[in-house]
């Protein structure tokens, strides 16, 4: 009941201030164009008008893409069919999952850089508007309060960084390690798809209890109640011992949201497809309204843990 209670509230603040998450979403928009237009040029000067641009509007051309992927340099090597329609979500889900993203090129590992730093400089502010009751939208108060917690906030985000990578370089290759041998004393490869399947969830899942746990350490933050890094991580970790169900069900009903958004994007993207400039923009529409509700469910959690948070604090 709390769980459904302190959601609805969240929903009702992200409602109230609704243009933060217009906002959050032309940012998004605005990094990734500065992916998207050195891209475009080269894939325009790659294809121009020849015959595999032709083909490439009808279909993907693989071959055309093997010899742009050997000639392609920093950007232009990250191209390929797998960054199209469910290709994309399932390549950053194995990149995240595997840790394969520091393989990257590094103007790619650059822009993440940046998209983390931008990420953590922007939930000072998301906190800062929610806190207030009711909130209301005000672009001084959302800069003050993203310039107050950035220190603190960037210190809480380097500090989740060394759980992930705890958990990417200490505990997945142990987990790779008993999956392979199992598989190799087995006499179908079941039990080694299974094992690897409940490897790889097992990690996505203390990936998002690490998420969950430094989301409330930025709560305690702005609530004033942490100012060391460390005192709020330790305040965080005891909130979520002292209430280990109504923490974890809501942000497990947030992670369903976002498989749920994911999955009606893949369907209806794959079943969708037409062809033309005229379907080449309604598929880029339909993309953004994808990526404005990822941003809408992510304002939505955070919301939604500070109600968590406030309701325990009377």
């Amino acid at each position: 009941m709390k769980v459904l209670l302190n959601i609805a509230k969240g929903f009702v603040t992200v409602k109230s201030a609704g243009r933060l998450v217009v906002l959050l979403y032309l940012l998004n928009l605005g990094l990734a164009m500065v992916l998207a237009v050195p891209m475009h040029d080269s894939l325009s000067s790659s294809l121009g008008r020849s015959q595999a641009g032709e083909q490439m509007e009808r279909s993907f051309d693989y071959l055309w893409w093997e010899e742009y992927r050997d000639r392609g340099r920093g950007l232009a090597e990250t191209f390929g069919p797998s960054i199209i329609g469910r290709g994309a979500l399932l390549n950053n889900l194995e990149g995240l999952l595997q840790m394969t993203l520091v393989k990257l090129p590094s103007v790619i590992l650059l822009i993440l850089l940046i998209y983390i730093l931008l990420h953590t400089f922007l939930a000072g502010g998301i906190l800062a508007i929610y806190k207030d009751d009711p909130p209301r939208f005000d672009l001084g108060r959302f800069l003050q309060g993203a310039l107050s917690y950035l220190p603190n906030f960037l210190g809480l985000t380097v500090l989740s960084w060394v759980f992930f990578f705890g958990v990417a370089f200490l505990l997945i290759p142990r987990l790779g390690d008993v999956v392979q041998s199992v598989s190799e004393g087995s006499r179908t490869e079941l039990p080694g798809f299974w094992l690897g399947l409940a490897a790889g969830l097992i990690t996505w899942i203390l990936f998002l209890l690490i998420q969950m746990v430094f989301d409330y350490a930025r709560i305690q933050t702005v609530f004033g109640e942490r100012r060391n890094i460390f005192r709020a991580l330790a305040g965080s970790l005891a909130f979520v011992a002292r209430h280990p169900l109504a923490t974890v069900g809501l942000s497990a009903m947030f992670w369903a949201g976002n498989i749920l958004i994911s999955v009606i994007y893949v369907i209806i993207q794959e079943a969708w497809a037409p062809a033309g400039p005229g379907g080449v923009l309604l598929t880029f529409a339909w993309q953004q309204v994808f990526i404005l509700g990822l941003v809408g469910l992510r304002c939505w959690t955070y919301a939604g843990e500070l109600h968590l948070a406030r309701f325990f604090r009377g």
